[in-house]
């Protein structure tokens, strides 16, 4: 069975911004040996592939289980970026027009062991590992000049870009029943290890519109992220009386290493470029505690918890001197109370405190360069956010969801433009504003017609409102609301005899975001299957965006900053994928 619960408890973490899909699988008793292989190729501006292989052996009470796949993957990604700095003395337009070829070979593999040792308790250990190789490569040429149409300077930039990804963890899991009634204690530990290690040289060359050099050529080269994660939990699921009690208690440790080394080439060798490097370390601890009660009253039912965070954090930027410790203690409280009419009228209201902390290279207080006038800050000083959520859902027919909804979110963590109207540089940020809230409802509604066509429809309109002061915009104050509509319409066909097809559909409006306008994108996808005889093979060909329409335009017109921007991913591929089962079809 699949469990969709749009309804958040304290046993989920207080970070996060839906609730949670929790899939049951049934205890299998076949025994034997059973696996998938998949092989897929796809071609979009260039060709890209992956294939992987799942394997799974079980006898008596244990169970051995593996997969690897590979992936080759090599896309364009196009931009086209406009600033326009206004100033009474000094006007500049930049047009940069750019494209990113990028090439990723990566490995994914697991393996690990389930041993149930009594009727009772099983144990599962799993390791997971991931290796990525990335190299990029990225062109852009930025005309310079007083306004539209006039230049004065190019800037020629090129980025090469070598990075190494290697991700590991190890899980451990143990589950105990205490009784038949769903009594259970859980324990579950994590280890994981990121290691990035990243090369990439900028070179840079301004010249006049004729083509001859205004300055030397520069050339730059910066590395860096060990990342190390520890997780430690335990859950107790236990029936008293009419209801339920779920409680436990959690503990992670986190360490992000960013160590950020500045090169340039200057007179045939490479020196530190002053003023560049930067190591940052950030720790981050966090205990917590939570309890959830539950229980049925007729048609009511209801639960209601209250999850306890406490968190240390740790910023030190070593090189600059500069560290920000926290230390608090947070309370999430959650309930909701639901009322079955009847089988096809159910009615749900909930409500849930929620946090949402900066990521480490937010808090990281350095500057990461794009190119020589665009670059990102970090913000040490960055609160977390804080949001209270309050959801009606009405589910009619079984079939019919329509969900009512308000996140009240305060000290909203959103990003920002600046700029420096005499160098013509502009960066981004991100800083916390005052509120923000958002209201939708959302309906989904599936539905099928005859044998031959299921479809399923998704239909949200929004309002958002942000409304505080704007980093980077020298006292200027956002009010900002904007209403919007999205919806996804996915059609599945029955042909005939092993015959499928599949037609999906999506639209976005026109919405604003903070200080950005996110223009109107829609895109359409198709695809066709065939399951062969043998119930073991089957064969799948899609094309998606068909229209090549899903771009990303944006733009900003806000105070002092008037930018345009529009950005294409290569979504446009046709792809071809082949699956064979093998081994014992019983034992999934």
């Amino acid at each position: 069975s699949v469990e969709v619960s749009t309804v958040r408890s304290a046993k989920d973490d207080a970070e996060g911004s839906v609730g949670t899909i929790n899939i049951v699988l049934k205890k299998n008793n076949m025994e034997g040996f059973n696996g998938t292989f998949i092989a897929s190729g796809a071609k979009g501006k260039y060709g890209r592939g992956n294939s992987s292989l799942n394997l799974n052996y079980k006898k008596n009470n244990t169970n051995i289980f593996g997969s690897y796949g590979y992936t080759h993957d090599k896309r364009r990604f196009d931009l086209i970026l406009e600033r326009n700095i206004v100033s009474d003395t000094d006007p500049r337009f930049f047009k940069q027009i750019g494209g990113l070829d990028q090439l990723r070979k990566n490995h994914d593999y697991r393996f690990g062991i389930e041993q149930k040792t009594s009727a009772k308790n099983t144990i599962v250990l799993q390791f997971t590992g991931n290796n990525e190789l990335q190299d990029e490569e990225n062109n852009s040429l930025t005309n310079i000049g007083p306004n539209v149409g006039a230049v004065d300077s190019i800037l020629q930039t090129s980025t090469v870009t070598d990075n190494s990804y290697n991700r590991y963890s190890l899980n451990l899991n143990n589950e105990y029943l205490l009784d038949t009634l769903g009594g259970k204690l859980i324990f579950d530990g994590d280890w994981s290890r990121f290691r990035n290690n990243s090369v990439n040289d900028y070179g840079y060359l301004t010249t006049d519109p004729d083509g001859t050099p205004l300055y030397p050529r520069e050339i730059e080269s910066r590395t860096p992220v060990d990342i190390d994660i520890l997780v430690g939990k335990i859950d107790l699921v236990k029936n008293i009386g009419k209801g339920k009690v779920e409680a436990g208690v959690k503990y992670s440790n986190v360490k992000s290493d960013n160590d950020l080394q500045f090169e340039r080439y200057i007179d045939d060798q490479w020196e530190e470029y002053t003023g560049r490097p930067n190591h940052f370390v950030y720790t981050e601890e966090i205990a917590a505690a939570y309890a959830d009660y539950s229980q049925a009253f007729g048609k009511f039912n209801m639960k209601v918890g209250l999850r306890g965070e406490y968190t240390l954090s740790d910023g030190n930027s070593i090189t600059i001197n500069k560290r920000v410790k926290r230390d608090y203690l947070d309370l999430f409280p959650s309930a909701s109370v639901g009322y079955n009419m009847n089988e096809n009228h159910v009615f749900s209201l909930s409500y849930a405190r929620k946090v949402q902390r900066p990521n480490y290279r937010s808090l990281n207080p350095f500057t990461y360069y794009i190119d020589k006038f665009t670059y990102s800050l970090g913000n040490p000083y960055l609160n977390p956010q804080y949001t209270d959520g309050f959801t009606l859902n009405y589910t009619l027919l079984k079939r019919f969801n329509i969900t009512l909804g308000t996140d009240i979110t305060r000290d909203a963590i959103v990003e920002s433009l600046g700029q420096d109207d005499q160098t013509g540089e502009s960066w981004i940020t991100e800083d916390n504003l005052a509120e923000n809230v958002t209201s939708y409802l959302n309906v989904n509604a599936p539905i099928q017609i005859g044998s031959f066509w299921t479809m399923n429809n998704n239909l949200a309109g929004i309002y958002m409102h942000f409304k505080g002061p704007i980093a980077g915009y020298e006292g200027e104050y956002a009010d900002i609301g904007s209403l919007f509509f999205q919806g996804r319409s996915t059609n599945n066909f029955k042909i005939y005899k092993g015959w499928g097809a599949e037609v999906s559909a999506n639209y976005n409006s026109k919405f604003v975001y903070n200080v950005y306008t996110i223009h109107p994108r829609w895109g359409a996808d198709v695809g066709v299957s065939y399951n062969f005889n043998d119930k073991r093979s089957s064969l799948k060909l899609a094309v998606t965006d068909v229209f090549r329409t899903q771009k990303n335009p944006v733009s900003s017109d806000f105070g002092k900053f008037d930018m345009n921007f529009r950005q294409y991913n290569d979504n446009q591929t046709v792809r071809l994928t082949f699956t064979y089962k093998f081994g014992n079809l019983k034992q999934q």
